[in-house]
């Protein structure tokens, strides 16, 4: 049926684990018990074990117990996505045209958000000659056929020759969809053993702080979200306007008026269907630093060596050595030759850890302690020969005590924050004008 048989039963395989996984863990969130769809569960199992047993030998016995083990929480839940899992395989299996995937990127920055990806982006485009866009285009679009793949190609048409690169940093996040995604685009045209991913991670408390800052600058009205995102994906885009921006409302609120521990508590609640209750725009911003969950699902589709992980830390640490390490793993991966660049590019121009107060640090750090440690097992698991590696020293701060002395509550008012660093820098900035033009006069 097609050229790339092989290729695309080995992705649909794992599209289809990767669903099931996906669904054990949506439904343990929600934790319902719906025996009505019972039944219809258990076909849906049935058809899809069938379907990955055509796939790859031996791997039925896998999928069956995660199927089983997902009914056990939600049964109509896990149904539905028994059911995509086993249409995403027949669509695979069927006879296809190979995509178009001429001119597409085959490097991606990942993510996270607020961890100095910008500041790479500036590196690999002005200097290293790549054309970076932020699309965001995978977490929309399925990709499914050639006309979705002009789409995308149009959001390069301004490269003129130049790698594109793919640098939306979401895509760490959206992991769930995006990864089985581009595997299963890109494994049409046998090209998806040339992919180039890259995730850039910073510690996750200090990240957090970051991003809320940045969230006050939205509501201060200093970002544009649409900026430097083409056309084309910006209409792809769905998504309840009115909806997100109702959330960054409730947390700026909370952020300004010192409440923020009440939702920094609910984000970080130990429990199954923790943020399905009461979800808050805090719920994303801790969810971005789970890295071990992220990285894993992109582990499922792509070789280890087509994937690059690097440290926030190691660009802005004190010692020279330590940065140049760094960039010439960077170099390295991208096939670059090294070029004089200085090592204080990467983390120069990124948002520092504003202080979040102990009650919420701590709130943060407690929940971060096991996604931390699950992150350093991968990595030591996955890349032996790097190590060590700066999130090594994650926890550190609860290690020494930090947090020792700080009891968790819901009702602990937080430090207030009136407005982001950057409004306050502005104020500052024209308070000083302004007292320069009176003693001028």
């Amino acid at each position: 049926y097609h050229p790339n048989a092989s290729e695309l039963c080995r992705v649909g395989a794992q599209v289809a684990e990767e669903r099931l996984r996906h669904g054990e863990d949506e439904a343990r969130r929600k934790g319902d018990m719906l025996a009505a769809h019972m039944a219809q569960s258990h076909t849906y199992v049935s058809r899809f074990a069938d379907m990955v047993d055509v796939i790859i030998r031996g791997s039925t016995d896998v999928s069956q117990a995660r199927a089983e083990k997902a009914i056990g929480y939600e049964p109509d839940l896990s149904s539905q996505w028994c059911s995509a899992g086993s249409n995403w395989t027949r669509q695979l299996l069927e006879p296809l045209a190979p995509l178009d995937m001429a001119g597409v990127p085959l490097t991606f920055i990942l993510g996270a958000q607020t961890a100095g990806i910008y500041d790479l982006v500036e590196m690999l485009t002005d200097r290293l000659g790549f054309c970076g866009v932020n699309t965001n285009f995978f977490e929309f679009s399925e990709m499914g056929d050639n006309e979705d793949v002009v789409k995308y190609r149009q959001c390069f048409a301004h490269c003129r020759g130049k790698p594109p690169l793919d640098m939306t940093p979401e895509y760490l996040y959206a992991h769930s969809m995006v990864a089985p995604r581009l595997a299963a685009a890109y494994a049409t045209s046998n090209v998806l053993q040339r992919v180039r991913t890259i995730a850039l991670i910073r510690e996750p408390v200090t990240r957090l702080s970051a991003a809320l800052d940045l969230e006050l600058e939205r509501c201060d009205g200093l970002v544009d979200d649409n900026q430097g995102r083409c056309r084309v994906c910006r209409e792809t885009k769905r998504g309840n306007k009115k909806e997100a921006e109702m959330n960054r409302h409730v947390l700026c609120k909370a952020m300004r008026g010192g409440t923020l521990t009440r939702l920094v508590s609910e984000a970080t609640r130990d429990a199954p269907d923790r943020c399905s209750q009461h979800w808050n725009l805090a719920c994303q911003a801790i969810d971005y630093g789970l890295y071990a969950r992220q990285l894993s699902s992109w582990l499922h589709f792509l070789p280890k060596e087509r994937l690059l992980v690097l440290h926030y830390e190691d660009f802005v640490a004190d010692e020279t050595a330590t940065r140049r390490r760094a960039y010439d793993k960077l170099y390295d991966f991208l096939g670059k030759s090294e070029v004089d660049l200085g090592t204080d590019i990467i983390g120069a121009n990124e948002r520092p850890g504003r202080y979040l107060g102990l009650q919420v640090e701590c709130t943060a750090r407690r929940f971060f302690k096991t996604p931390n440690d699950e992150l350093v097992q991968l990595l030591h698991k996955t890349w032996p020969r790097d190590a060590p590696f700066p999130s090594e020293r994650y926890n550190d701060a609860l290690a020494a005590g930090r947090c020792d002395s700080i009891v968790s509550s819901t009702d602990a008012a937080s430090l207030p924050w009136p407005s982001s660093m950057e409004m306050a820098r502005r104020r500052e900035q024209a308070n000083n004008f302004l007292a320069a033009a009176y003693r001028r006069e």
